[in-house]
């Protein structure tokens, strides 16, 4: 088959060309990492790349890159995608981050994206200032699955117990027995979060109210999850909680808006 790019390119009286990334909208710039080792790969020189999580201005350049002619028109399609994606997850996280206050924002979804797309993901997720891990210390996660598969808090949280050295984090649903008692086993038994993972702010309140009357509620970290979205972080900065997590709403943010530029 003709290799059409190259016959296109045939009389073209230039060695090399160059070529720039130009953000179009405010934002915050992420993959720019992966962006350089792909350009470079690709036999392009990479100048004045922005570092990520580093804010961006409508009209920043965010690289500058140079080489063969057939390289640089080749690289729209290898790196603008890259660099769009991953800053606009970034520009999101770095939105929640601000709309949720003093509520801590994490976003642990990245995990159940492809393979090639998890460590960018991770990476623009921090950029935008947002956690990847609900604690920062060595965990046992207790997933709503595990008790539906060991029958009761109380077998979920004796199991993760028995594992040393490692803080226990537990996902509640209310489907064992009424959220709140949930909650109160997991606190007594030494449960470190407890993670409403509903998304219903009646069951967020009655977990916190429950703990509080008990004189638990310093003793544990609450976490909130559930279809929750950007609208609905002002509302939650205020509530009774400590993390909220975010999903979709993070990892499905629209792309930052860029253009590809050849320069003349």
């Amino acid at each position: 088959m003709a290799d059409i790019p190259a016959l296109l390119l045939a009389g073209c009286p230039h060695r090399e060309v160059g070529a720039r990334l130009v953000a179009l909208e405010p934002g915050v710039a992420a993959g720019c990492r992966e962006m350089t080792a792909e350009a470079r790969a690709m036999g392009l020189a990479v100048g004045a790349a922005v570092a990520d999580g580093q804010p961006l201005a409508a009209g920043h350049v965010l690289a500058e890159l140079s080489g063969p002619p057939l390289a640089v028109l080749q690289a729209e399609d290898r790196l603008l995608g890259m660099v769009g994606k991953f800053s606009g997850v970034a520009r999101a996280a770095s939105q929640a981050r601000e709309l949720a206050g003093r509520v801590r924002v994490v976003c642990g979804a990245w995990k159940k994206m492809p393979l090639e797309l998890k460590q960018g993901l991770r990476r623009a997720l921090e950029a935008g200032g947002v956690d990847t891990r609900i604690i920062g210390t060595p965990m046992v996660y207790l997933s709503k699955n595990h008790l539906r598969v060991l029958g009761s808090v109380g077998r979920a949280m004796d199991a993760a117990l028995a594992i040393p050295g490692r803080d226990v984090v537990i996902q509640i649903c209310g489907e064992t027995g009424l959220i709140h008692l949930e909650a109160q086993e997991a606190v007594s038994r030494g449960a470190k979060v407890v993670f409403v993972d509903t998304g219903r702010l009646d069951d967020l309140n009655a977990v916190a109210g429950h703990l509080r009357g008990l004189g638990l509620r310093g003793e544990v970290q609450l976490a909130f999850a559930g279809g929750i979205t950007l609208d609905d972080l002002p509302g939650l900065a205020s509530a009774d909680l400590d993390v909220v997590d975010l999903g979709r709403a993070l990892i499905d943010a629209p792309l930052l808006d860029l253009r590809y530029q050849v320069m003349p």
